[in-house]
């Protein structure tokens, strides 16, 4: 007897590919989304280093005006270098800001492509174990025949 084909299998090869389809989306959000914490973790550090740099200075500006060796063009220069470090410290601080909002985006991106894989794998799960059921109603069938054909076989012939 030839084995009773699975009426779904085209349905479940098809939900199987979009799993893998969503698999392959998370693995492509998980590397945005590194690649975002990267680039936030490089902004964070240029930031400070340039507030330290800045502070150094500062400390240098302030002991030099204390022992009096500064003048007044060095105290003008001191000013305008001053605005100059607070207009790269906003600029620093908005691409931080700007890394920290794309760092986010992909978190939610990757979030969502989570989500969206566990729904795949549901799909795919319930017609899985709608095969399991069909297979195992198949073995059951088949060996039913298989015991009604013996049985067949050691009755008596002629009754």
């Amino acid at each position: 007897m030839a084995k009773a084909k699975y009426p779904l299998e085209k349905l479940l090869e098809l939900r199987e590919k979009r799993v893998d389809e969503a698999v392959s989306s998370l693995a492509g959000a998980v590397r945005v989304r590194e690649t975002a914490e990267q680039a936030k973790a490089r902004a964070e550090a240029e930031k400070r280093a340039a507030e330290e740099a800045a502070e150094r200075l500062r400390k240098a500006e302030t002991a030099a005006l204390e022992e009096g060796t500064l003048s007044v063009a060095d105290l003008q220069r001191g000013h305008a270098w001053e605005l100059r470090v607070e207009t790269e410290q906003q600029a620093l601080a908005r691409h931080v800001e700007a890394a920290t909002q794309k760092t986010d985006e992909a978190r939610a991106a990757e979030s969502a492509a989570q989500q969206e894989l566990g729904q795949k794998k549901g799909d795919a799960k319930v017609v899985t174990e709608d095969r399991s059921r069909f297979v195992e109603r198949e073995r059951r069938t088949a060996l039913a025949k298989e015991e009604e054909e013996a049985a067949e076989a050691w009755r008596p012939k002629g009754r």
